[in-house]
């Protein structure tokens, strides 16, 4: 090879190389991204009330969520077969099932329909047996929606067992099937991790979805609509000693009723009782009258003239954590309650609170 010729191939070469440089690491991600993980985020902040396994009298043991943590949310095993097991952990942190029927409910709709001493459960038993736990919260036990018919998109249906044919269309027509199933529906395949993450993140945002078409109260005197910043218990009477009957994750509630002197009081930490609209129907919650009110999405600024305290929450008497000194601030939430209004601001440490901030100037 003469040497002009060389001068070229080397510039090449070079070239060549500095493209697999730039394309390693781009190859490496998409090698890494998995289908499930738009929805892992969303599934993980509905399962935070369980975490550790350490909701107060929640159903999770803590043996039960470390089995759930370092299998079933673990990357490297998204695509492995889910334990059944860890499959009825995440049906009780996902589904709402009546009080003292959970364990007969659950051995009935998912170890009974498995074969005995399964370790796995495939995928027409797993959802026939969702469908069938689901049809005492928020699924109803028939409807019609010719827009989503399994029978007809699903290649594969006549493979489903007849008696899950139906509960497999029910959960197809209402969107609780994982987000990678398109044409086969693939019945006799074991349920996956990833596939079970995203079947229980629909669940949860089905709950949600039907919490927020609750009508709020006709009668006055009252807010509507309350938020919720913490797991808060609820109970079916205002009495605490008959038990507990679950707990509201960090959310908007709507009130339906109120203890009838629930006005009457010493101090804004006093607490009352406010029967709320859930899952299970209304239920009541004890709340201190600061935190009764609501929180506001905004994009504003504030124009604090003074040094101000940060808070971990918006009511007035809760933790400091910082001081601001004057400046401008992004307000990114707003908190009225019949005490306080409380900002929710960005800073260095994370969003946090500034209530009743004296000569504040607020930036329209």
């Amino acid at each position: 090879m003469s040497k002009s010729g060389v001068g070229p191939l080397i510039k090449k070469v070079i070239i060549l190389s500095v493209i697999m440089i730039v394309m390693v690491p781009l190859l490496t991600y998409a090698a890494s991204a998995h289908w499930i993980e738009p929805e892992l985020k969303p599934y993980k902040q509905g399962i935070v009330p369980f975490k550790d396994g350490s909701s107060m009298e929640g159903p999770v043991t803590r043996e039960e969520w470390n089995s759930f943590y370092f299998y079933v949310l673990n990357p490297e095993r998204y695509d492995e077969p889910i334990d059944i097991g860890n499959w009825v952990t995440m049906i009780k942190m996902g589904v709402q099932l009546p009080k003292g029927k959970e364990n007969e409910l659950l051995k009935g709709y998912v170890y009974d329909l498995a074969p005995m001493y399964a370790q796995h459960v495939n995928r027409e038993t797993a959802v026939g047996g969702l469908i069938k736990l689901l049809s005492f919260s928020i699924v109803p036990g028939s409807a019609d929606n010719k827009q989503l018919d399994a029978s007809k998109d699903f290649l594969d249906f006549k493979d489903i067992r007849e008696m899950h044919q139906g509960l497999v269309r029910t959960a197809y027509r209402d969107g609780l099937l994982d987000s990678a199933t398109k044409t086969h529906f693939r019945p006799k395949d074991n349920l996956t991790n990833a596939e079970a993450i995203s079947i229980m993140a629909k669940v949860m945002n089905k709950y949600e979805q039907e919490a927020s078409k609750m009508k709020p109260p006709s009668q006055p005197g009252f807010p509507s609509v309350v938020t919720l910043f913490e797991n808060t218990p609820m109970y079916s009477s205002k009495d605490a000693t008959m038990g507990l009957n679950g707990m509201i994750s960090p959310q908007d509630v709507r009130i339906v009723a109120v203890q009838e002197d629930w006005l009457t009081y010493g101090n804004v930490t006093d607490t009352k009782w406010f029967q709320v609209e859930t899952w299970l129907g209304p239920q009541w919650i004890q709340l201190e009258l600061q935190q009764v009110g609501n929180l506001e999405r905004v994009e504003t600024n504030l124009l604090l003239q003074q040094s101000t305290s940060l808070q971990d929450s918006p009511h007035p008497d809760s933790t400091l954590s910082f001081v601001l000194s004057p400046q401008k601030v992004h307000v990114i939430g707003l908190f009225r309650s019949k005490f306080a209004e409380s900002f929710l601001v960005d800073t260095w440490v994370g969003p946090k609170w500034i209530t009743n901030p004296n000569g504040a100037i607020q930036e329209k």
